[in-house]
C-alpha cells in the first residue's frame, strides 16, 4: 500500500460512496416521487374497475326493482306497505348513486345549477342517517337564511356521504355527527361572499402529519380493506371545480370539522 493510501486511512478519510447508491434520506425523497408518479395510472385503473363495477350493480338493481314492483300487486298490511316503500326508496337511491360513482370516475360533472345549501341537505338527510352507524347520533344545526350556491347537487350529495362515512369511522361505537351550515361575507376566496357546510364529528381528531396527508389520493389510516384512501381526495378535487375550498380543523382528543366553502351565488 502506497504511504498517501496509508495517510488517508490514518486521517479517518473514507472511499468514495459506491457508483449507483445515495444517502438514506435521498432514497426516501426517491421512493416518495416515485409513489406519486405512479398515482395517475393507479387512479385511471381503479376508475376503469369503478366503472364495471358500477354499471353491474345498476343491473342487479334493476332486478330487485322490478320485483319490488310486482310486490305492489300483491295484498300488504300497513306495516308492509310501509317496508316496501322504504326498500324501494333505498334501492333508487342506491342506483343514483351509482350513477353519481360513474359520472365522477368519467369526470363527467352533471350540470351546475343554482340550488339552495340548505334544502340540498334537508332532501339528502334520511341516506346520511343509513350511512352512520348504530349508535351514532345524526344533527342538523341548518341556517335559517337561504345559501344560494351553484354547483351539481349529485356531486355534493356524494361529498357529504363520503364526509359522513369518515366521521362515523372516527369515533368508536358511538358519538355525534353534527352538519352545520353558513353563510359568509368574506371567507378567503378572492373577498367573495361564501357559503359554507361543516361535518363534524365526536372522534379521536387527527394529528398534524395526518392531517397535511388526509386530502392526498390512496392515504388512510384504516385498516387493510376498509378504506381507499380515495374519500377526502375526491371531495377536495369536487369543491375545487365548484371554484371553493376544504378546510380541516382538528385535534388528537377533540374531534374533527371538514368544512367545504362555496362561492355564493349570486
Amino acid at each position: 500500500m502506497s504511504d498517501d493510501r496509508k495517510r488517508d486511512d490514518s486521517d479517518g478519510n473514507q472511499p468514495d460512496r459506491a457508483a449507483g447508491s445515495a444517502p438514506p434520506g435521498h432514497l426516501a425523497n426517491l421512493r416518495q416521487a416515485e409513489m406519486q408518479a405512479g398515482q395517475p395510472e393507479r387512479v385511471a385503473v381503479i376508475g376503469t374497475i369503478a366503472t364495471g363495477v358500477a354499471h353491474e350493480f345498476n343491473n342487479l338493481l334493476t332486478i330487485v326493482l322490478g320485483s319490488l314492483e310486482q310486490l305492489h300487486r300483491q295484498p300488504l298490511d300497513e306495516r308492509g306497505c310501509e317496508q316496501l316503500e322504504r326498500a324501494e326508496w333505498g334501492v333508487r337511491q342506491a342506483g343514483r348513486l351509482a350513477r353519481q360513482v360513474l359520472s365522477f370516475v368519467r369526470r363527467e360533472a352533471g350540470q351546475p345549477q343554482q340550488v339552495d345549501l340548505n334544502e340540498i341537505i334537508r332532501a339528502f338527510d334520511k341516506i346520511m342517517s343509513h350511512a352512520a352507524k348504530d349508535g351514532t347520533r345524526l344533527i342538523l344545526e341548518l341556517s335559517q337564511d337561504r345559501l344560494p350556491v351553484c354547483l351539481d347537487p349529485g356531486q355534493l350529495e356524494l361529498a357529504l356521504l363520503n364526509l359522513v362515512r369518515n366521521a362515523t369511522d372516527a369515533m368508536s361505537g358511538s358519538g355525534t355527527i353534527t352538519i352545520r351550515t353558513a353563510g359568509h361575507r368574506m371567507d378567503g376566496l378572492g373577498e367573495r361572499q361564501t357559503v359554507e357546510v361543516a361535518v363534524s364529528d365526536s372522534g379521536t381528531g387527527m394529528p398534524p402529519e395526518v392531517v397535511d396527508q388526509a386530502t392526498t389520493s390512496f392515504f388512510t389510516t384504516k385498516a387493510p380493506g376498509q378504506g381507499t384512501g380515495l374519500g377526502l381526495w375526491m371531495v377536495k378535487r369536487f369543491v375545487a371545480t365548484c371554484g371553493g375550498k376544504l378546510d380541516i380543523d382538528t385535534a388528537v382528543g377533540q374531534g374533527t370539522t371538514v368544512k367545504l366553502v362555496f362561492p355564493r351565488a349570486e
